[in-house]
């Protein structure tokens, strides 16, 4: 909903995918790292892409399955 005010008509099916992109990369750096101030960098960006993430599907699932 706030992206939509925001920026009219973007598309959500390109951003969940580009999100969902950058937060396996930032998986794959947290396991990938030996050096710990790297790990808590990625760990941090991990965890705000997952953030923007979920907003996203609960749309796309309330579109699929609406209250009525």
């Amino acid at each position: 909903m706030a992206l939509n005010v925001m920026k009219p008509g973007y598309n959500r099916g390109f951003l969940m995918a580009a999100l969902m992109v950058i937060a396996s990369c930032c998986s794959l750096g947290q396991g990938a790292t030996s050096s710990m101030a790297i790990f808590v960098s990625v760990r941090a960006f991990s965890a705000l892409f997952h953030s923007a993430l979920n907003p996203l599907i609960f749309e796309s699932v309330t579109d699929y399955f609406p209250a009525n």
